[in-house]
């Protein structure tokens, strides 16, 4: 009655799929042809309009990560000197 053979093992879980960069190529390129396509029909008028604003975006992501960077460690600093006050206080 007894069967001697062990029972079939599981199979391996199949690995998932890493993500590729198609995806992200793809969207470069959708992009990149729209703003071309748009240069073209308004003569050159959208390339200049794109320009300012990239140069806005770059201004305002150099801004914020600059107070951002000085602001955190401001804060870590005030942080830091309240601690040992705590500590003496606990």
């Amino acid at each position: 009655m007894d069967d001697p053979t062990p029972p079939p093992e599981r199979p391996p879980e199949p690995s998932r799929p890493r993500g590729s960069c198609l995806g992200v190529l793809m969207v470069g390129m959708l992009i990149s042809t729209s703003l071309f396509a748009l240069n073209l029909i308004t003569m050159g008028v959208f390339g200049m309009v794109a320009l300012i604003g990239a140069a806005i975006l770059m201004f305002s992501l150099f801004h914020y990560l600059v107070w951002g960077w000085w602001l955190g460690g401001m804060i870590r600093s005030e942080v830091e000197a309240e601690e040992p006050a705590e500590d003496e206080e606990g």
